[in-house]
């Protein structure tokens, strides 16, 4: 799975696809990863102001 990620939309589509296609809901992702439920969405959602670290942890 390969994808162009130019904005914090982009990635946030990217680790929503990769976690659907891994079967896992947030809450599931959240527990693996130690990121909190609700960072996940909003990372998943595009939304602006997630540090990078926290992206590459997932």
């Amino acid at each position: 799975m390969k994808h162009l990620v130019r904005t914090p939309s982009n990635i946030g589509h990217a680790i929503r696809q990769a976690r659907k296609e891994k079967n896992l809901a947030q809450k599931e992702l959240a527990s693996l990863s130690g990121i909190w439920q609700e960072s996940i969405s909003k990372i998943e959602n595009g939304s602006r102001g997630t540090k990078l670290e926290t992206v590459f942890i997932l």
